[in-house]
């Protein structure tokens, strides 16, 4: 299901055709799994501003921990390799 999502997503955004399904795919994605853990993109950063997006590198050290946790919860465990 969210492999077909991110194709709706791809193609919209090389074409500009196919927000109406995407969108629904999306819905229908989220009631079944509820909101992502967190609406941010943890890297580290030192203030936190988005003119500091350019020289950030890497994550922090809780978000692997984080992401396998949202996968588990939602029994997507089996995703990883």
């Amino acid at each position: 299901m969210l492999v077909s999502l991110m194709r709706l997503q791809y193609q919209y955004a090389r074409t500009g055709q196919g927000w109406d399904e995407y969108t629904s795919a999306r819905a229908k994605l989220a009631a079944r799994m509820g909101p992502p853990p967190d609406n941010h993109l943890q890297f580290e950063a030192v203030i936190g501003s988005n003119a500091e997006m350019p020289s950030l590198h890497r994550v922090v050290p809780a978000y692997f921990s984080a992401v396998q946790t949202w996968l588990a919860k939602h029994g997507l465990e089996s995703a990883r390799r």
